[in-house]
């Protein structure tokens, strides 16, 4: 006796509904991680400031360190320190549109002349979105105190980092 053997289906894919079905699922994952974007891109760069200020605010605080604790002669006025520094030159320490500005060798330049000028934390230190500034400087007793010392975005009010006071012992009284 012969054994009857049905021959297997040999019909293999997917069915229209099922791709359609697979595309209509591809299509709102797709929606869903392009709506995230933004989001992400924008969370990305608070934190790229964040941390690129606490850097500033940082290099900030040791450039004023380094150059006003070997100063003498030392007058703040009008938001402004005047003082000798250490190459014996006379300079101020301002604030400008870009940050603190440093002005050196007062004493030398002819009246009515500008004084060469330079910002104190560099601009590749402050980059173009961010730069430092303070509120007041005041001295007294051998002690500069910088008040408010704070980094702010380039054409915006949001402050980013900030340090309320900074004290620098002058090491040379004079």
């Amino acid at each position: 006796m012969k054994r009857v053997r049905k021959k297997p289906n040999t019909a293999s894919g997917f069915t229209l509904a099922e791709t359609l079905m697979t595309v209509l699922i591809l299509l709102m994952v797709s929606a869903v991680v392009a709506a995230g974007i933004p989001a992400a891109s924008n969370a990305y760069a608070k934190v790229v400031d964040g941390a690129n200020a606490q850097v500033l605010l940082s290099t900030t605080v040791t450039a004023l360190r380094d150059e006003l604790a070997v100063a003498t002669n030392v007058a703040a006025a009008d938001g402004a320190i005047t003082y000798t520094g250490a190459n014996g030159a006379r300079s101020r320490l301002s604030l400008s549109e870009e940050g603190i500005l440093l002005e050196e060798y007062l004493d030398l330049t002819e009246a009515g002349s500008t004084p060469p000028s330079r910002q104190l934390v560099s601009k590749k230190a402050a980059s173009d979105r961010l730069y430092a500034q303070w509120e007041g400087i005041s001295v007294a007793d051998g002690v500069i105190t910088v008040t408010g010392l704070k980094v702010k975005k380039t054409g915006g009010t949001a402050v980013i980092a900030a340090l309320d006071t900074l004290k620098i012992r002058m090491l040379l009284q004079g």
